[in-house]
């Protein structure tokens, strides 16, 4: 259900408080998709992070939480902070290091990429949303297991509620 434009506005409006607030303000991107090799998700989060480092000032803090030991060179990376971690889980990346690193970098407004599983901490949330994951996930289920599917209809679960808490979503 697509938010009414007013609906919007009043969302990016607070946004624009809530980070107007603070000498510093500061983006957590979920950037785990980023290689050097960028192909679909991990080419979208490459160009958005490229963007906003050149569109936001330069009191901006931009963290982007990357999971690969190489990431790709950004032209204008004097406000790009990288936290790298191992691979994980979308689980425990979404109910584990996303809210933990939320509060590590004391973040004002969480960019998430991808349609993940992500606790924000009543931060603003930005979510993006690639694909039907109902549809998808419908389609491949007449050969999986009872567990299998139980955990599919869990995570499906914990990214709606992401996408209905996001202030706004990106289709």
């Amino acid at each position: 259900q697509l938010e009414p434009a007013a609906g919007r506005r009043k969302s990016l409006r607070r946004i624009r408080q809530t980070v107007g607030s603070r000498l510093m303000p500061r983006l957590l991107i979920d950037g785990t998709e980023l290689t050097t090799e960028p192909k679909g998700v991990a080419r979208y989060s490459y160009q958005l992070i490229d963007q906003l480092s050149r569109r936001l000032n330069e009191n901006w803090s931009i963290y982007i939480l990357t999971s690969g030991m190489e990431v790709p060179q950004f032209p204008n990376a004097k406000i790009l902070n990288f936290l790298r971690l191992p691979r994980l889980s979308d689980f425990v990346k979404g109910l584990l290091a996303i809210p933990l690193l939320t509060l590590y970098t004391g973040a004002d407004v969480v960019l998430l990429p991808m349609e993940a599983t992500g606790i924000t901490l009543g931060r603003p949330t930005l979510a993006v949303l690639h694909d039907i994951d109902e549809l998808i996930v419908a389609a491949g289920q007449q050969h999986r297991s009872l567990g299998r599917q139980a955990l599919e209809y869990f995570r499906g679960r914990c990214r709606r509620s992401m996408l209905q808490n996001a202030q706004l979503v990106i289709c």
